[in-house]
């Protein structure tokens, strides 16, 4: 149960102080430029989307989709034995049906209208992230607002990836469908967290670790009976299949991937070879715990990044748009709690994702920076902990002195 004061009826605002003199202008133009602050992310956003698509030209993950859409297409009967024959598609049944319509057009047109969808959930995200954060009781003012103005144009550095240069929509959800659960959550709607959490596993099977958000809302047996229902909705849509092609669980465990020298996994001797065969399980545990320490701990703006780090340290393979998730978490970290700038969201951007690109690091550098989030999160939550034992038993010394 996340611990805090009672939520506020109305949200208190900040009052914005008027300018005067020479400052009036710019003061004018940056309360419009916050005020418009969603419209301004997606409108940079779809402009570097833009320019990446007209100029690299990238080629996207988008081909599995593809293939989906033409097996069920030129094998009806055979539709349930899609994964068990193409098990490298770790990408959850909704989303491929859910996909499968923009599957039909022609790649380049394809291409260019999900990377415009995927642009918006960016915007999405933020107005979610505020919402909670404002049910929170943090003042919905200038503060919050430049915050999450400045977090989100951050973002879109990390954000492109996941929405063009490889145009994963199930990422995306997993994004949009994680904010939806925190705002569920500071609203004690366990059964809804579950619901948007469940759906988003179902696309991205790592996610289902973060169904212990879940344990933040409600108490009791109700949340446990949530969390059953969110993971009877990530497990639900892969049955069809698994009932359907015997195979196709052995497969999935079996798939021909390897292992990156530099992720961290890399760094415990299984570099260059196979996935071992508890990687996914590992993945799921980990996720599950990280979550879970920031549940008990009592910080809400920490889940996600808790997550979804523990998910960069357990991938055993190193992609740019892993990072498109964490920054989300970031968002996260820095819109439910009182910071003035973005910290998390720029350490994420300029440490994690940036800095490979400009300095040659080494692999045991790269599986440091890659599991660097994680231990970041686990650093803050210890500190908060011993922080907390020192400081009860002074305030106790304090009430017995005083009496």
């Amino acid at each position: 149960m996340i611990r805090g004061r009672r939520l506020p009826d109305r949200p208190p605002r900040e009052d914005t102080p008027i300018a005067t003199g020479s400052h009036a202008g710019s003061s004018r133009l940056l309360d419009s430029l916050l005020r418009h602050r969603f419209a301004l992310t997606w409108a940079v956003a779809t402009l570097s989307v833009v320019v990446h698509i007209t100029v690299f030209q990238p080629p996207g993950d988008w081909n599995y989709f593809e293939l989906f859409s033409r097996w069920v297409q030129t094998r009806p009967g055979q539709s349930l034995d899609f994964f068990a024959a193409n098990p490298s598609t770790w990408i959850g049944p909704l989303v491929l049906i859910a996909c499968a319509p923009l599957a039909q057009l022609p790649a380049t047109v394809a291409v260019w209208v999900v990377a415009l969808l995927l642009v918006t959930a960016l915007p999405v995200c933020l107005r979610l992230l505020e919402r909670t954060a404002i049910e929170t009781g943090i003042p919905d003012g200038r503060r919050l607002h430049a915050v999450s103005a400045a977090g989100g144009l951050l973002a879109i550095v990390c954000w492109q990836e996941l929405s063009v240069t490889f145009v994963h929509p199930e990422d995306a959800l997993v994004a949009v469908l994680g904010c939806c659960a925190l705002l569920a959550v500071v609203r004690r709607r366990p059964w809804v967290a579950a619901v948007c959490l469940g759906l988003a596993a179902s696309g991205k099977p790592w996610a289902v670790g973060l169904l212990a958000v879940v344990l933040a809302a409600g108490t009791g047996r109700r949340r446990w009976a949530a969390l059953t229902l969110g993971g009877l909705l990530a497990v639900g849509p892969w049955l069809p299949f698994v009932l359907g092609a015997p195979d196709t669980v052995e497969a999935l465990r079996t798939a021909s991937n390897t292992v990156v020298p530099g992720s961290p996994m890399g760094q415990f001797g299984y570099a260059d070879g196979a996935f071992p065969w508890f990687t996914r399980p590992l993945q799921f545990g980990a996720v599950f715990a990280g979550a879970a320490l920031a549940v008990r701990a009592g910080r809400l703006d920490l889940v996600l990044v808790a997550g979804v780090g523990a998910r960069l340290a357990t991938e055993p393979q190193l992609w740019s748009y892993y990072w498109a998730t964490l920054v989300v978490g970031a968002l996260a970290a820095d819109l439910l709690s009182r910071r003035r700038v973005p910290l998390w969201t720029t350490g994420a951007v300029l440490v994690g994702y940036e800095l490979p690109r400009i300095v040659d690091v080494t692999p045991n550098t790269m599986a440091l920076l890659q599991a660097g989030p994680l231990l970041v999160v686990l650093a803050v939550l210890a500190w908060g902990v011993l922080r907390e034992r020192v400081r009860v038993p002074e305030l106790r010394r304090l009430e017995r002195a005083t009496g």
